[in-house]
């Protein structure tokens, strides 16, 4: 997959600031081209084409060190007939684009990301395009209806397209995913006297080749006028937060988004967040010496503003795209120092200032050694146990900005009366040493369970769920005896031994010589079974493990080697098929690992999230070799599992507890990516770019490495506690 962006127009509608050319203008600290090329980097594309034509040379030296700066390619084409409409400069990068498939982005159309990863997975028409439209008509806010690009659609086809066409019910976003046949219609196009891409793309949807892709809901500004600018900066700088920021942190990111952090880009565009996180900490400190000196006001005012700064260096590191491995280790290194020192001056002041002795002494090093353990419990409980922390006040995250508030209030509420500094610390500790205490009860409880937390459960059917092994076995040996010649003691321990693949392939195991008489064992085998799954019931457990399971969120799928339609049969006849997501079975080319692969592809969950139960050690194998848990059942008489050493359980209704416990306790394992290396990390079964899983991930919930200053693309360390970045 490549990318196309096109830059060779003036935009002269922009009045661009200091005779900036168009794409180089900045929004939200990052130029207007900088953020498509990006962008189209994010979702996977390795090799970018730039059109460019108007003051071509500026551009061509910004897209040099931008290659430099992505470590992809980004190459650029000069369009001579610039001044005329933009389907020439797609037309100018046909060579360059060499056939492939490509991504079609507008360098001043600013795009929420999820547009193009709706496009990457929407089905191409052969020899057309995809274009991603906005069905929100007149309530997209700040679209120029008179400039906005409409469209008519039918179904899943573009029926119109164009700016002045009448009736319509979508939105042109400026993003499309092309094959070569663009090209053709657009060389049509111009032969015909038009030249705009709307026109190019009116000849695909005329022919039937112009799909749509809907995405609306979806952020996009097209930028034209500095109206548009002042719009797109606002939407960005809203979404700088994080979706694990707690309630206070919530109310300190109105003031950061919308004052504090544009104030800093407007001041300073190129300001970088290591600064404006060496800031937050001075002005920290200088509430400490503020509280010594007994100004508590001023100190409770600084205290609040550096909290609230703490916020704007994570806002431009992610709206920027300016964080840094330096950033992540700074941040957490320099909060932890002036939290200790601010609140130890805190308990000073209240011991030697107010008179409240040893006791009041004490009271201050208990909150500031409580509010330092939870940020260290954080930081510890990624490293050593690989887990973050869930729940309102216990989770990983959202609790430093409640305690600076804490503090600020009662060194506020000093400056008149004594008593309420010394309730702040109280509330401090007390609430501090509870989290701790709650965070090591389940940490050590979520210890006793070894799988992850677990989404998905895929359970194997024969012997796992349906009480079918033995007349099975029965029936295997029966035919495995009487065509292969094999004596019935032999027979058994070799069809046992090869449980957990279709009957084909354990005859293979049983009897590599192949030949006629193999076939007809398979045979015999595939025509008794239909029969014999009419007398097979469930085990007595399933319902209890399927209502567990049900209750806590979890979704359960089937894959089976037996084959599809009885097993889907059986369901059925059992009445069991609302509890099961998918029911999936063997088919010829379809083996229980592509079943696998493919309830992963739907559920949209990596390996480490889904988790296998089967009663074979050829499930145990496969759940390992993909990456996921596997827990056991040990039937009697039936299971291989003693002595394999995969873990299993006496029942499937142990198995749903102890999921069920785990999603209860709050503890969530991090993905292997944001481990360290001793955690053993895997390799996620999508083929996207590491960026892009960890951006599906939602890695501010990972780390404050990637959430608040790394690039998205650096893999995650332990974190410490975010706080309000």
């Amino acid at each position: 997959m490549r990318g196309l962006v096109l830059a060779s127009g003036k935009g002269s509608r922009l009045r661009t600031p200091r005779g900036r050319v168009k794409p180089l203008v900045s929004v939200a600290g990052v130029a207007l081209l900088e953020r498509a090329v990006r962008n189209l980097v994010d979702v996977g594309v390795d090799e970018v084409v730039v059109v460019v034509g108007y003051r071509a040379e500026e551009i061509e030296r910004f897209c040099a060190g931008l290659s430099m700066r992505l470590g992809v390619s980004v190459r650029c084409v000069r369009n001579a007939r610039f001044d005329e409409c933009n389907g020439l400069s797609v037309l100018a990068a046909e060579e360059a684009l060499r056939g492939a498939p490509f991504l079609l982005v507008m360098a001043d159309h600013v795009l929420d990301r999820s547009i193009l990863w709706s496009l990457v997975g929407s089905k191409m028409p052969s020899d057309g395009a995809v274009l991603a439209v906005d069905y929100s008509v007149g309530a997209a806010g700040g679209v120029d209806l008179d400039d906005v690009t409409r469209v008519r659609t039918e179904g899943r086809l573009v029926r119109d397209i164009g700016k002045g066409i009448s009736s319509f019910d979508a939105f042109d976003t400026g993003a499309f995913l092309c094959t070569g046949g663009v090209f053709d219609a657009l060389r049509d196009a111009v032969a015909a006297g038009e030249t705009s891409l709307s026109a190019g793309m009116h000849r695909l949807a005329d022919q039937g080749r112009l799909e749509r892709c809907d995405v609306s809901g979806a952020r996009w500004v097209d930028v034209d006028t500095r109206r548009d600018l002042r719009m797109a900066s606002r939407w960005l700088l809203a979404g700088g937060g994080k979706e694990r920021d707690g309630a206070v942190a919530k109310v300190n990111r109105i003031l950061s988004g919308r004052v504090i952090t544009p104030l800093l880009l407007a001041v300073a565009p190129g300001l970088r967040p290591d600064t404006v996180t060496v800031l937050a900490a001075v002005v920290a400190l200088s509430a400490a010496a503020a509280i010594l000196a007994g100004w508590v006001l001023v100190a409770a005012l600084a205290v609040q503003l550096a909290s609230i700064l703490d916020g704007a260096d994570g806002e431009i590191a992610r709206v920027a795209h300016r964080g840094s491995r330096f950033g992540a280790f700074l941040d957490p290194m320099l909060d932890r120092v002036v939290d200790g020192l601010v609140f130890s001056a805190a308990g000073l002041y209240l011991a030697a200032q107010v008179g409240g002795g040893v006791a009041a002494g004490m009271l201050g090093v208990l909150a500031t050694v409580g509010h330092l353990l939870v940020s260290y419990s954080t930081s510890r409980a990624a490293l050593d146990l690989g887990h973050r922390y869930e729940g309102r006040l216990v989770a990983s995250g959202r609790g430093r900005d409640l305690r600076l508030l804490v503090l600020t209030a009662g060194l506020a509420g000093s400056a008149v009366v004594a008593w309420p500094l010394p309730v702040a610390l109280g509330v401090v500790a007390a609430l501090s040493w509870w989290i701790i205490t709650v965070r090591m009860v389940r940490s050590w409880r979520a210890s006793r369970r070894e799988w992850a937390d677990v989404d998905v459960v895929i359970v194997d059917f024969d012997g796992t769920i349906a009480d079918s092994m033995g007349p099975l076995t029965e029936l295997a040996v029966k035919v495995i005896h009487e065509e292969l010649g094999l004596g019935v003691d032999d027979a058994r321990s070799r069809y046992l031994a090869s449980t957990g693949s279709d009957f084909a392939t354990q005859l293979q195991e049983i009897d590599p010589s192949g030949g006629p008489a193999q076939t007809r064992t398979a045979h015999r085998f595939e025509v008794s079974k239909p029969d014999l799954m009419d007398g097979v019931d469930p085990f007595p457990d399933l319902r209890a493990f399927l209502d567990a399971l049900q209750a806590a969120g979890v979704e359960v799928c089937i894959c089976s080697s037996t084959r599809r339609e009885l097993v889907r049969q059986w369901i059925d006849r059992h009445r069991l098929g609302e509890h099961f997501r998918v029911v999936d079975g063997w088919s010829p080319g379809r083996d229980k690992a592509a079943q696998v692969h493919s309830v992963l592809d739907w559920s949209g969950r990596l390996p480490d999230r889904c988790l296998v139960v089967g009663d074979s050690r050829r499930d145990g194998r496969l759940a390992a070799s993909i990456g996921m848990r596997f827990r056991g059942v040990l039937r009697p008489g039936t299971s291989n599992l003693e002595g394999s050493g995969f873990a299993y359980a006496p029942d499937l209704r142990s198995i749903s507890t102890a999921v069920a416990t785990r999603r209860r306790l709050g503890v969530v394992t991090l993905p292997h990516s944001a481990a360290v290396p001793h955690l053993g990390a895997r390799q996620p079964h999508t083929a996207a770019p590491a960026r892009a899983v960890l951006e599906l991930r939602d890695h501010d919930q990972v780390s404050t490495r990637i959430g608040k200053h790394a690039d998205a693309t650096v893999p995650a360390a332990a974190p410490s506690e975010p706080g309000a970045a």
